[in-house]
């Protein structure tokens, strides 16, 4: 249900800016992958409610893996949905190159 009502807000481009904070943990975890089905609405929601850029960073840092994974991924929505994210996150263009992202993501804060 959850995920139903994230999909249709974004789709009915309802969705303003969030405080995810107090979601964090939650949000970590379904970064790492917990729940595989839900990762793409995760990912479009997170985008579309405008994440903090610190913040979103910090998440993306704690369970990177799979976000790479769709940056590199041959599927084009798939592929878009991580580099939109990133490039929210990052104010950073670094294409469909999971390298440079992580490259990125290991730099320290203002070193972009």
């Amino acid at each position: 249900m959850a995920d139903a009502v994230l999909k249709g807000s974004v789709q009915a481009d309802i969705a303003r800016p969030v405080g995810w904070i107090p979601a964090q943990e939650s949000l970590v975890a379904l970064l790492d992958g917990t729940n595989l089905w839900a990762t793409p609405t995760v990912l479009k929601v997170l985008a579309a409610t405008e994440i903090e850029r610190d913040f979103g960073r910090q998440l993306i840092r704690e369970a990177p893996d799979l976000l790479l994974a769709y940056v590199g991924a041959e599927h084009e929505e798939t592929r878009q949905i991580a580099i939109d994210l990133l490039k929210i996150v990052s104010g950073e263009d670094f294409g469909r190159d999971p390298l440079a992202w992580s490259d990125w993501l290991s730099a320290p804060p203002g070193d972009s």
